[in-house]
């Protein structure tokens, strides 16, 4: 694309030069059309100061021009170029220069002046004009004669004169825009000096250092807009670089945990001999840890496709009473040897149009109600169904502050209480449901309301 620069200097340049040349063929209009009229109005007023030397008499016209006692006070008005005829065509008289063109002069449409310019030959022209008149007479009995004068002029002066102003109109018009130039690039030079310098910043940025971030203090108007973007793009790009080394960091570290467990308890197969039974325990205990592993990774990779942009599941009508039935099947169990109730309260007739998606949100709370409700305590499923279907879960024994609850939706945070259990809790159910809900335009949100721990899902219903 070239130059941004050079890009604008062409083209004002371009642009100057086009209406340099308009004006300059404007104006010369203008000067040519005056001189010609200033050349009209001489040769009219020539003209008629020629007929006040013509009279009419008894013995017909009479010239003072050709009469030798007055051919020296008629000569300053007689011009170069003349031509006298009747109205009817009849030649009367006329200067040695018009011989040839006695049959060509001007016609009279209306009124008694006619202009016409008459080209002699090669490059010589004249400017004419004729004026019709009737001559005055010493006696009134005499009939009145209609005659044509013809007077003209060359007009190689008035062509000069334009050749002069044509002159002077390129070469002022020229240097005009040579100079129009030079100024205009030193005024787009100062001018974008802002884009050339970010250009540079942006260069020179070294985004792996944080806060990073690109400062132009005199940056015109029109670039506060793109460094306002650039620097939320830095920003952005900065909190998801934070977020993917603290999301690395925490899924090394809670996998850490339940790797170490099977190796320890691999090793303690291996260090002396075992019985059968006891091997078989190490193994119960091996397969529990890595079917916890499998819920982490499992996690991690649903986190990852929604970070891509993925929504798991495609919309399908599916009924809740049987999608709700499924999530909760996997917890019964647990529920049972933790000694919990268990109620739901689902509409009879309800349906929702992401079920893999909604069952996995779902699967997840009823996961962490189960694991987190103290033993005894109680685990409740309510859904309301209308223009959004919203799911309440809810269980016991909470002992968290509404501040932590809401921290418990962040990746791979837990409670201190949490920590301290032996089984593998990533952290990762709550921020899962979060994601997947907002993925589906609904909201999520926890609370603790008397000891008792709610996650609320609202989604649209269509």
């Amino acid at each position: 694309m070239g130059s941004l620069r050079i890009r604008l200097v062409l083209s004002v340049g371009v642009a100057m030069a086009l209406l340099a040349g308009v004006m300059g063929y404007a104006l010369h209009e203008v000067v040519r059309n005056d001189l010609y009229l200033q050349l009209d109005k001489s040769l009219e007023t020539r003209a008629r100061t020629l007929t006040a030397l013509m009279e009419q008499d008894d013995e017909g016209l009479y010239l003072e021009w050709t009469d030798p006692e007055d051919i020296e006070r008629a000569r300053p008005a007689l011009p170069d170029y003349f031509l006298l005829k009747t109205a009817s065509g009849e030649f009367i008289t006329s200067s040695p220069g018009l011989a040839d063109v006695q049959h060509g002069h001007p016609i009279i449409a209306e009124g008694d002046v006619a202009y016409a310019t008459l080209h002699m030959g090669g490059d010589a022209s004249l400017r004419a004009v004729t004026l019709r008149f009737t001559p005055k007479a010493e006696n009134e009995e005499v009939p009145p004669m209609v005659l044509d004068l013809m007077v003209a002029e060359s007009v190689t002066p008035t062509e000069e004169t334009l050749a002069n102003v044509r002159f002077w109109i390129l070469l002022i018009g020229g240097l005009g825009i040579v100079l129009g130039s030079g100024l205009l690039f030193l005024i787009v030079r100062h001018e974008t000096a802002p884009l050339k310098h970010l250009a540079r910043r942006i260069q020179t940025l070294d985004t792996e250092v944080p806060a990073s971030r690109i400062n132009l203090d005199r940056a015109p108007s029109e670039l506060r807009p793109v460094v306002s973007q650039l620097n939320e793009m830095l920003e952005r790009l900065e909190i998801a670089r934070t977020r993917e080394r603290e999301f690395t960091a925490g899924a090394a570290h809670e996998l850490r945990t339940p790797l170490a467990g099977i190796r320890a308890k691999l090793e303690l197969a291996l260090s002396r001999d075992r019985t059968t039974d006891q091997h078989r325990q190490f193994a119960k205990q091996s397969l529990e840890i890595a079917v916890g592993i499998q819920g982490v990774v499992e996690r991690l990779l649903n986190l990852a496709r929604l970070e891509a942009g993925e929504v798991l599941g495609e919309p399908r009508p599916v009924e809740l009473q049987v999608l709700l039935a499924e999530a909760w099947r996997p917890h019964a169990a647990k529920a049972h040897e933790r000694t919990l109730e268990y109620a739901a309260a689902i509409p009879a007739v309800a349906r929702v149009l992401h079920p893999e998606a909604v069952g996995v949100v779902v699967t997840n709370l009823l996961e962490n109600a189960v694991n987190y409700a103290d033993e005894g305590g109680s685990v409740r499923l309510d859904v309301e169904a209308g223009d959004s279907i919203r799911f309440i879960v809810s269980n016991t024994g909470a002992q968290l502050s509404n501040e932590d609850a809401q921290r418990a939706m962040d990746p791979f945070w837990r409670s201190d209480a949490a920590r301290r259990d032996a089984g593998v809790h990533a952290g990762l159910g709550l921020t899962l449901c979060r994601r997947l809900v907002e993925a589906m335009n609904g909201t999520f949100t926890v609370s603790v309301v008397d000891g008792r721990f709610i996650a609320t899902v609202t989604i649209p219903a269509r």
